[in-house]
């Protein structure tokens, strides 16, 4: 499925999970064309409460307390109290900067208040056994110490800054699914809009054998993909980053990838690992360095 669109102002709604089944059996390509001036060639399959009450505030002490209980598991001798931290809930750093933590899944998912982007975090030891969590790039995003505390860093605060629990949170999950074809080319002309527009020139995008399960997964992935371009635009050196690209090539595989090749950018995602499966903007932005 390919996009070719001229820059034109334009966002992509905020993306949360969504599940997905096995694919389904791919059909024959099919061409479709606007009278716009946009092109797009697809190939695919057949793309067929909140918990708002805030908890009270508790004393500084006591959310110490329960936090290390429930990032590191189990309870200690003299905390003979039900934990009551949930398993998504949100924080807030000393910095203003507000986001949900979801450790309802296999891997734990992070999203800010102000960004639509999912982060996926790997957990990991660290010295004195405290716990770090590290997004796909490597980068550490929060540290939890055996104390209570929890630290968030992130690109404009690499030191870190404290953050607190709040309360409880609806789950992070993307509110796209399986679409038809029209509203995946109109999700991939947005994201090419974006980057082109961050570029100051033609970005097209491209995506490869998509079926019903997998097209919230590719949409995504475009609207990062641009993100990361906006992101590279705010530089002082995007033009030379920039300056080879011509194409966002979205394909399946079964290894999450970013690399450049010639004027492509090719993003390979994994299906069946869902939001593990695709990489991160920061990721992007890294290898639009190489």
């Amino acid at each position: 499925m390919a996009v070719q669109n001229p820059p034109y102002s334009g966002c992509i709604e905020p993306a949360m999970l969504s599940s997905r089944s096995n694919p389904t059996e791919k059909h024959r390509p099919l061409r479709l064309l606007s009278g716009l001036g946009l092109g797009v060639l697809l190939t695919l399959g057949t793309l067929g409460p909140v918990l708002a009450a805030d908890r009270p505030t508790e004393d500084r002490q006591n959310n110490m307390q329960t936090l290390r209980d429930a990032l590191f598991g189990g309870r200690h001798a003299d905390d003979a109290r039900r934990l009551t931290v949930p398993t998504i809930a949100r924080f807030a750093s000393d910095d203003g900067d507000r986001f949900v933590l979801d450790r309802s899944q296999a891997l734990p998912l992070l999203r800010f208040d102000d960004h639509r982007e999912i982060w996926v975090l790997s957990p990991s030891r660290a010295a004195r056994g405290d716990m770090i969590y590290k997004n796909d790039a490597g980068r550490p995003v929060l540290r939890a110490t055996q104390t209570g505390g929890l630290t968030l860093f992130t690109l404009e605060r690499p030191a870190g800054t404290a953050a607190a629990l709040e309360g409880r949170a609806p789950p992070v999950r993307l509110i796209i699914g399986p679409m038809a074809p029209n509203a995946l080319l109109q999700r991939l002309a947005q994201a090419s809009a974006r980057a082109s527009r961050a570029a100051q020139k033609l970005i097209t995008f491209d995506a490869e054998d998509v079926t019903p399960e997998s097209s919230y997964l590719y949409a995504d992935t475009a609207a990062i993909a641009a993100d990361a371009f906006v992101q590279v635009a705010r530089r002082p050196d995007s033009k030379a980053v920039m300056s080879t690209l011509g194409r966002v090539r979205l394909i399946e595989g079964r290894k999450v990838e970013v690399r450049q090749k010639g004027p492509d950018l090719q993003i390979t995602i994994v299906i069946d690992d869902g939001l593990a499966g695709r990489p991160s903007s920061e990721r992007i932005v890294k290898a639009l360095d190489r």
